[in-house]
C-alpha cells in the first residue's frame, strides 16, 4: 500500500443547494487560454479549429457525436462525448433521438431539448460564414475544450460569436459572449440537467448581446456555471472510494481501488466550485491505495476532493469539524 501526504491550506465556505450556480464577468476569456481573435472562417479565423457543423443550414441539424478530450463530469456523472445543434444547443445525451431544436429559444427547462444540455439556444447558421468549430486549449490537468459558434444570426443581430467551454478538473461550464454587431438578441443561455431542473441567465429567452464588435477578448462577457457541493457525490469512477473519519478533526484518510497502476490526480474544490489548491499527480499501484490528508490547518467547513484517473472522475465530500 502506498501512502501519500497532501497538506491542504484553504478557507471553508457554506454549502449551496442549487444544481449549478451562475455568475458572470466582463473581460478576457476564462483562464486566458484561448488567445485567438474572433473572426469568421475564411475571413481571418486562425487555423487549428476543427469544423463541427455548418454553414448554410436552413433546417435545424445535429452534428456528429464528438469525444471530449479529457475526463469531464456533468451533474456529478462522467460524460465522454457531445453533439451540437445548428441552433446553439450542446447535449451530452448523444444517444437522444430528439430532433434538433428550432431556432426559437424557450425558457428552461424545456421539453424540446434533451436532458444534459448546455444552451446558447436561438442561433441561426443559415449564412455562408455561419459555423460551429471546436478546439482544445491548455495542458493537462487544466485544459479547456471550446465549442465556438461563428458569425451566427441572433434575433435581429446579423452576426454573433459565442462559445461553450468545458473545463478539465473543475468541471466548470462557461458560455462566452465574444463579439456582436448591433441589434436585439433572442437567446436562452443556461444549463438543463433534466426536465425539471435547469439554471439559466435572467432574461432568457431574450438574452441580448454583451460583447461589442472588438475581435479581441477585451470586451468578452463570460457566464460561469459551477456545480455546488449539494450535488457532490458523483457516480464513482474509482472503485471503493472512501473517506474516513468524516467529519474529521484533522487527519483524513482516503482509500481508493484502481484497476491497474496509473497516474492519479487530486484537487481540492471549495463550496463555490473554485480550485483552492493546485492539482497533485501521483503514480499509484493497482489495487488498494491510501492518501493521507493533513487537515490540521483547515477551518471548519465542507470541501470537495476531486479524483481523476484513467477510470474517470470521482468526487467525495470532506468535512472538517473541530
Amino acid at each position: 500500500m502506498k501512502i501519500f501526504t497532501l497538506l491542504l491550506f484553504c478557507a471553508a465556505s457554506t454549502i449551496s443547494f442549487s444544481q449549478y450556480s451562475l455568475s458572470s464577468a466582463v473581460g478576457p476569456c476564462p483562464g486566458n487560454l484561448n488567445i485567438d481573435p474572433t473572426y469568421p472562417n475564411g475571413g481571418g479565423m486562425i487555423a487549428g479549429w476543427d469544423s463541427l457543423i455548418g454553414p448554410s443550414l436552413t433546417t435545424p441539424t445535429w452534428s456528429a457525436a464528438q469525444t471530449i478530450p479529457f475526463a469531464f463530469n456533468f451533474d456529478g456523472a462522467a460524460v465522454t462525448s457531445f453533439k451540437v445543434s445548428s441552433t446553439g444547443v450542446l447535449t451530452f445525451d448523444v444517444g437522444s433521438s430528439m430532433a434538433a431544436p428550432s431556432v426559437t429559444a424557450e425558457v428552461l427547462p424545456s421539453a424540446n431539448i434533451p436532458d444534459k444540455s448546455v444552451c446558447v439556444w436561438g442561433l441561426e447558421t443559415s449564412g455562408s460564414n455561419d459555423m460551429a468549430h471546436m478546439r482544445t486549449w491548455g495542458a493537462a490537468p487544466n485544459r479547456q475544450h471550446w465549442i465556438h459558434y461563428s458569425s451566427c444570426a441572433n434575433g435581429t443581430i446579423a452576426w454573433s460569436y459565442l462559445s461553450i467551454v468545458l473545463e478539465e478538473t473543475t468541471n466548470n461550464i462557461y458560455v462566452v459572449d465574444q463579439r456582436n454587431t448591433t441589434g436585439v438578441g433572442a437567446l436562452t443561455i443556461g444549463v438543463q440537467v433534466n426536465g425539471t431542473t435547469a439554471t439559466m441567465v435572467p432574461g432568457s429567452p431574450a438574452v441580448g448581446a454583451q460583447a461589442g464588435t472588438d475581435p479581441t477578448s477585451a470586451d468578452d462577457y463570460t457566464y460561469t456555471f459551477k456545480r455546488s457541493l449539494a450535488e457532490l457525490e458523483s457516480n464513482e469512477a474509482v472503485a471503493n472510494l472512501d473517506v474516513f473519519p468524516n467529519p474529521s478533526a484533522g487527519t483524513i484518510n482516503v482509500n481508493l481501488t484502481l484497476d491497474n497502476a496509473q497516474e492519479v490526480t487530486y484537487s481540492l474544490i471549495d463550496a463555490k466550485g473554485n480550485v483552492v489548491i493546485k492539482s497533485v499527480s501521483d503514480k499509484m499501484n493497482s489495487g488498494n491505495n491510501t492518501i493521507k490528508l493533513d487537515g490540521d490547518h483547515l477551518s471548519n467547513g465542507v470541501y470537495m476532493l476531486n479524483v481523476v484517473s484513467a477510470q474517470g472522475v470521482s468526487t467525495k465530500q470532506v468535512q472538517i469539524l473541530k
